[in-house]
């Protein structure tokens, strides 16, 4: 399925956020620059790439160890937070929105993230 031809206005809630899950973890994960939250590696390493005015970070449960220690996470960027997930296996599913603000960044991570596939 090509992302750049799916209208994302008319996408539900539930179909849309797995979409942008996993397009911004593989954003994250292929062009994504490890980061320290703190001075022990074990304790706070994540993923963060930027891209066009967006920002994405990836977490793993090591990253967040003080808020979910089995969670993984993403969250996006494009100004301020406008998206935010977390779950709890490898596997997406049973996960949480945290934030969630439809915007010009959907389409723009979309086509990125099909961009990094071609």
């Amino acid at each position: 399925m090509e992302l750049t031809a799916i209208d994302t206005s008319k996408l539900k809630r539930a179909e849309l956020i797995p979409l942008l899950t996993t397009a911004a973890v593989n954003i994250a994960l292929k062009i994504g620059v490890k980061e320290q939250a703190n001075a022990n590696a074990e304790l706070g390493t994540h993923l963060m790439a930027t891209f066009n005015g967006i920002a994405v970070l990836y977490r793993t449960p090591s990253a967040m160890i003080f808020s979910a220690p089995t969670a993984f996470g993403v969250d996006v960027w494009h100004g301020k937070k406008c998206f935010s997930v977390i779950w709890n296996s490898q596997v997406l599913k049973d996960y949480q929105i945290v934030n969630f603000k439809r915007g010009p960044w959907i389409p723009t991570l979309l086509s990125f993230a099909e961009q990094l596939d071609t």
